[in-house]
């Protein structure tokens, strides 16, 4: 019975935790001067670990803003992304859709770039030595890869103007047969809306 609360009480726990992480803000907002290019740079980001649909070969997504008010107050707001995807998934299509409580705004890529990413990582285990001393030993090595996608586009201001108020803001992305939606979480909608109101 113990083992079934204890079971019971760890899985809430997770489902609790992974639902703050659908979509974390992982850095403030910077802002810096460009002396070169004599533009104020405001930057932040944020990283979509869920995909509101099943069984897609959607990893995660670190996505990173940047605007770039120039001298003569022109406003450029791009968007940089580097999604991480089962190693055979499809590049993506060329148009992504952001989602603005249901409306639905297409946006075309600047760019799209398609690597495979490779690691290794060590196999450990404790072994008990003869003196009762725990060592851990590497045991063997695993290998992983996955396919990364690194994008980029630009916002444009009825987008922009749009999120202000939003309640709900997702971001669809295809690649052959599936689609996949990220959601952007309460407390990462709001850094969203401090980001673009920022100057």
């Amino acid at each position: 019975m113990n083992n079934q609360l204890f079971t019971f009480s760890t899985s809430i726990l997770l489902i609790f935790f992974l639902g703050l992480m659908a979509c974390t803000p992982y850095s403030s907002i910077i802002v810096e001067y460009d002396n070169v290019k004599s533009t104020k740079r405001i930057r932040t980001s944020f990283h979509h670990y869920n995909d509101l649909e099943i069984n897609t070969p959607f990893r995660s997504n670190k996505q990173n803003l940047i605007k770039e008010i120039g001298k003569d107050e022109q406003l450029i707001l791009s968007v940089f992304e580097e999604i991480e995807m089962e190693l055979n998934s499809a590049p993506l299509e060329d148009t992504i859709y952001w989602i603005i409580d249901e409306k639905i705004f297409p946006i075309e890529l600047n760019s799209q770039t398609n690597s495979v990413h490779r690691s290794i990582s060590e196999n450990k285990e404790n072994i008990l030595t003869a003196d009762s001393t725990n060592v851990k030993v590497v045991t063997g090595h695993s290998q992983s890869a996955s396919h990364q996608i690194h994008i980029t586009y630009e916002l444009y201001e009825e987008l922009v103007n749009l999120i202000l108020p939003a309640q709900i803001i997702q971001i669809r992305y295809y690649s052959s047969p599936y689609m996949m939606t990220t959601q952007f979480s309460n407390a990462s909608r709001e850094r969203l809306k401090k980001f673009l109101i920022k100057s």
